[in-house]
């Protein structure tokens, strides 16, 4: 799962930036490449970048390039980004519309017919090939024609990820790979998805929760003694070490989306490696995951106390921030006092906060 922008195999990457409250783009070095325009503004993904329109009585989402020409006019009514060549598209309220597909160049692919309250921007996109779905309350899954490719019959799913989806049926969750056969059968109170090989699965969840790693036999390999744990990213995952406080899990708007810190807490939070071993001494108040070789980590419940670690646990840019999401291109994306910048790799602005 991406933290900070979606834009491999993309050139130029542009980062999305707010200047009075209107959205444009900026590149690399902060130049301002697509003047601040738009009423939101989101990620590249895969060429295109959403972007959001408000008049007095209505929003639209269409899309745009990364020449800041428009590809898709903002006439829709809900969007999210491309993944596998398709975007999701929502026809009607998030109560009571129906969702679809459609290509790069704004043809409906797939006919908006499917239930979409309930989804999350994680839940609303191809991977492998494959789509969920929702009918009649059951989670399937669709291919890329729109033909249905696993039967509805699932309590919950989640996306497919290195092969498998995670799904949960009988209040226990289990992955099934794309012919719908169970890899790893439904045993565990909760579970994330694979990443790198491995994912996390919630064996008890007395006093929050012991979570451990599973591999793709199903077999523990991370003994459960963690009191929240997340994917692995470049070989180290950010876990939660055991505590009597149970765990809080917050989510905070980091400039125009949810971001869920991982976690912040009362516990500390960890490294470990895929032999379950603490990767550096050093704990902290709130991390998310690795991403080009730092991590953003919080000291403290204080504003002001974001900063970047490296894989040996040690700053790299002091805590000064707000909150911090992963670098992409180079660039992460940080807030301060409300208001969004981005810095390089040595902790310097490209782009000052604004907003």
């Amino acid at each position: 799962m991406q933290y900070a922008y979606d834009t491999e195999n993309e050139s130029p990457a542009l980062f999305p930036v707010v200047v009075k409250g209107k959205w444009g783009f900026i590149d690399k070095s902060g130049d301002l490449k697509i003047q601040t325009q738009y009423d939101s503004a989101f990620v590249f993904s895969e060429g295109l970048a959403r972007i959001k329109i408000t008049k007095k009585y209505f929003t639209k989402y269409g899309f745009i390039n990364t020449s800041g020409d428009t590809v898709v006019e903002p006439k829709l009514d809900y969007a999210e980004d491309f993944s596998d060549g398709l975007a999701l598209i929502r026809i009607g309220n998030e109560e009571n519309g129906r969702f679809g597909f459609i290509d790069k160049q704004g043809n409906t692919v797939i006919e908006p017919k499917y239930e979409y309250s309930g989804f999350t921007k994680d839940d609303a996109r191809f991977t492998d090939g494959l789509a969920q779905v929702r009918i009649d309350g059951k989670i399937g899954y669709i291919n890329k024609t729109g033909n249905i490719a696993i039967k509805p019959q699932f309590d919950w799913g989640m996306l497919f990820s290195e092969g498998l989806a995670l799904i949960k049926s009988n209040k226990k969750c289990g992955f099934i790979d794309k012919n719908c056969e169970y890899v790893i059968r439904p045993e565990f109170k909760s579970a994330q998805s694979f990443a790198e090989g491995l994912a996390a699965v919630l064996v008890d969840d007395t006093l929050g929760g012991h979570w451990g790693y599973i591999d793709k036999k199903g077999e523990i390999v991370i003994p459960p003694e963690f009191y929240f744990t997340k994917h692995f990213s470049e070989g180290l995952a950010c876990v939660t070490l055991a505590t009597q406080t149970p765990l809080i899990n917050v989510q905070k708007r980091l400039g125009g989306f949810l971001a869920s810190t991982v976690p912040h807490l009362y516990g500390k939070c960890t490294y470990i490696d895929k032999e379950g071993n603490q990767a550096f001494r050093e704990t902290f108040d709130g991390a998310y995951p690795f991403s080009e070789s730092l991590a953003p980590v919080k000291i403290g419940a204080a504003e002001l106390n974001f900063g970047y670690i490296n894989r040996s646990g040690k700053f790299i840019i002091r805590p000064q921030f707000d909150n911090a999401l992963g670098f992409s291109n180079g660039l992460a994306r940080v807030m301060v006092k409300d208001k969004l910048g981005y810095i390089d790799i040595t902790g310097s602005f490209v782009w000052e906060p604004a907003n």
